[in-house]
């Protein structure tokens, strides 16, 4: 076949190629890692979209930049370098630019929204990546394509073409994506996007596509005699890395099976599909500008569709419906009839005399069919969330909370002077987001508790979607995993032990409690204090905030995993600066603090905290699971939210409760004050700015209405909290499942509980 003939298959599979990346990011949004890399996430999978999607996983990327090394082939039969150049650019370059300033930024407000995230953007090539790659293959390449054109009689031309007889030689081009999968080593092998592995296998198949149709004939004739082998040769790699390898497959074999699988598609393609279509006509036009605005329908349609209390299914369905009739209506109705549009989408200019009476009455039945099937698709989410907002929605109206004689004085807002207005508010801003994830909301001030109210949410389940578990309508009965913010417990358990004079004080050694772990007292770590583990001050090695806590690569999850006892995988950890000096934080730290408590008092921490803490607060309801002989894995007491209050009450009235001390008033002031050189600390998935860190509470002040507030709290993951601001005599308690995104407790705060206090 010659290369100057119209290959049709090349632009089918083109069209192909970004369908299928259209449906694989849709996909990815009922996986339970979606969220992970951006993407808005259904809250419960469709856990078998997988195995369709990591068969295609190998293949779709690397056959679009085949695709588009072919059409590069096609495109310099006419055109000199700069003329290839200056249509790359109009074509390809110029829509990536305007892409990531005006379309990328949408449908990040739109994930922003949806997860109640900071309004901020920084231009990202986002899903437009692989369109700045290929400009850069362009001028690369361009010298050795246009020396090819030059000698396309040439030895190298007249070597592929008889390189290419033979199914042999295809397995020798193979051999080049083996070595880069092996001398990349990518820790995904489908992993493209912004990678160096994604860049230099975008790269090799663009060099390929190009090739493959340079030396003629030859090729195309292979691939179509052998297509049935590569199809079974692509089946059994991928069933071996499915069965054996559990999709994990080494990555050599991965770059096997891709390629098996591209030759394939180009196989049946060739022989099916090399023939005009005006749908073909249609579809090749509008496949990039589609394939560049689909993030923002399928963003929008994912904030509309996935809070319905619907079928997964139907949401899958009804989003395919809504991302697919949205991209064509906006490309058809505005992009391609706009002049000043389409160039920044790819599409040439047209004159206007460019259209017969024929194509006008076409695409007057074109817009007719859009415009139904659109209407179509709005009525039924409209209907949707009309119904379902309508029943679950009403609104609040204060009550105060129900005296039940468990240790709180019961008064309302009224007698403690705060704002009801400002409070309903808050509490009907929580009910009115389905993505809040706000269980708990209770405040006590001035000695009385005047606010206790509960939220539906998921129950915590480590490997559910988003770590939910069961949905629940929370109430004060209800055990809750207050995840990291234990560690003020666990800090609190050493004040009292401290007082209780099992512990001498603060700034001894950690070794002088560590009798069977003498052996680890080296390279300067016998001056770590028990004051540095509570400040996060121990200098070790900890990668906690560098990893989800979903992985086990994150120290805080693996040290679960692995076959060391706890204290010695933490201690043989690098010791990274001189302890007190720099704040990392650290579960281990209190880890090996549960270890201190048990080797000082002979009690476990969760025996320990019943007798000299809950036991005075009233507190016979709780579970501290242990998973640790010391008793102690740095997190999940579970506990109801009114004895979080409680505690909380204590460190207001300064280590007193009901007029009996639990804590010395010293411990307290420690606990309220940055810790010298923890200041300025994001927390990541927190909207609270930057905090200090103290023993170990957060610190912040807040400026409102000429006044300084001071809060510390005991707070983590999903948004547990138990704030204390003295100088409104004041705590507030949130609970929470809002594990993947910002937490919203920050923002209510300070949005509507401190101006209704003050």
């Amino acid at each position: 076949m010659s290369t100057t003939n119209r290959r049709y298959d090349i632009d089918w599979l083109r069209v192909i190629a970004i369908g299928l990346l259209l449906i694989y990011h849709i996909g990815i949004g009922f996986q339970p890692w979606g969220v992970f890399i951006g993407f808005i996430q259904s809250n419960k999978p469709l856990e078998s979209l997988w195995i369709p999607m990591s068969m295609m996983n190998v293949w779709r990327i690397p056959l679009l930049f085949f695709v588009s090394g072919m059409g590069v082939c096609f495109a310099i039969r006419k055109r000199n370098w700069k003329q290839l150049l200056l249509e790359r650019t109009k074509r390809i370059f110029l829509p990536f630019l305007f892409g990531i300033f005006f379309i990328v930024p949408i449908h990040i407000l739109i994930w922003q929204k949806y997860y109640r995230q900071d309004i901020i953007y920084s231009p990202n090539p986002s899903h437009l990546w692989f369109l700045a790659n290929i400009f850069i293959y362009v001028i690369l390449l361009s010298p050795l394509f246009f020396y090819f054109k030059r000698n396309k009689n040439g030895k190298i031309v007249r070597w592929l073409n008889n390189l290419f007889r033979n199914p042999l030689g295809l397995l020798l081009i193979v051999v080049f994506f083996i070595l880069e999968a092996v001398l990349v080593k990518p820790e995904t092998y489908e992993t493209y996007s912004m990678t160096l592995h994604g860049f230099l296998l975008g790269l090799l198949a663009f060099l390929f596509g190009f090739c493959f149709v340079i030396s003629g004939k030859t090729f195309w004739q292979t691939i179509l005699k052998w297509r049935w082998l590569f199809l079974s040769i692509a089946v059994i790699l991928f069933l071996v890395r499915l069965i054996e390898f559990q999709l994990k497959a080494p990555n050599y074999l991965m770059a096997i099976e891709s390629n098996m699988w591209i030759f394939t598609v180009f196989g049946f393609a060739y022989k099916y599909l090399n023939h005009p279509s005006k749908t073909l006509s249609y579809l090749s036009q509008g496949a990039y500008p589609i394939y560049i605005i689909h993030m923002i329908f399928l963003y929008l349609g994912s904030f509309l569709i996935f809070p319905l209390g619907i079928p997964t299914v139907l949401k899958f369905v009804l989003t395919v419906a809504f991302t697919g009739i949205g991209c064509f209506a906006l490309y058809d109705l505005v992009i391609k009839r706009v002049s000043f549009l389409r160039p920044l989408f790819g599409l040439k200019k047209v004159s206007g005399n460019v259209h017969t009476a024929h194509k006008i009455k076409q695409m007057k039945k074109n817009k007719s069919f859009i415009m139904k099937k659109a209407i179509i698709i709005i009525t039924i989410l409209s209907i949707f969330n009309v119904s379902c907002t309508l029943e679950s929605f009403s609104q609040y109206t204060y009550q105060p909370p129900e005296n039940i004689n468990d240790g709180f004085k019961v008064g309302t807002l009224a007698e403690v002077n705060i704002d009801a207005k400002l409070i309903e508010k808050a509490v009907n801003e929580i009910l009115q987001s389905k993505n809040n994830e706000v269980h708990s909301m209770i405040i006590f001030k001035d000695g009385k508790l005047v606010l206790e109210k509960y939220f539906e949410g998921h129950k915590w389940n480590w490997d559910g979607t988003n770590h939910h578990g069961d949905l629940v309508i929370w109430d004060r009965t209800m055990l809750h995993n207050i995840h990291s913010a234990t560690k003020s417990i666990t800090s609190a358990c050493i004040g009292i032990a401290i007082d209780h004079g099992f512990i001498e004080n603060v700034h001894q050694s950690i070794f002088d409690y560590l009798p069977e772990h003498q052996h680890l007292k080296i390279k300067g770590k016998n001056k770590i204090t028990i004051e540095h583990l509570l400040t996060m001050t121990s200098g070790l090695e900890w990668r906690e905030w560098s990893a989800p806590y979903s992985s086990s690569e994150n120290p805080a999850v693996g040290v679960w995993f692995q076959n060391k006892d706890p204290i010695t995988y933490i201690l043989e950890k690098q010791l990274l600066v001189e302890p007190g000096t720099s704040f990392n934080y650290a579960t281990g730290n209190m880890i090996v603090l549960g270890e201190i408590i048990k080797n000082a008092t002979k009690m476990n921490i969760d025996e320990f905290s019943q007798k000299y803490l809950f036991k005075h607060l009233g507190i016979d309801s709780l579970n501290w699971p242990l998973k640790f002989k010391n008793g102690v894995d740095g997190n999940n007491l579970e506990i109801r939210p009114k004895e979080m209050a409680k505690i909380g009450a204590t460190f207001l009235d300064k280590g007193v409760w009901n007029g009996k001390r639990i804590v010395s008033e010293q411990w307290v002031e420690k606990s309220a004050d940055d810790f010298p050189g923890n200041h300025r600390i994001n927390i990541p998935g927190e909207a609270s700015g930057r905090m200090g860190y103290s023993y170990p509470w957060w610190t912040k002040t807040y400026s409102q209405s000429g006044m300084k507030i001071h809060m510390f709290t005991a707070l983590r993951f999903g948004g547990q909290h138990i704030m204390v601001l003295p100088e409104v005599n004041t705590v507030v308690v949130f609970t929470g499942g809002n594990y993947l995104t910002k937490r919203p407790p920050f923002k209510i705060l300070e949005k509507y509980i401190i101006p209704a206090i003050i």
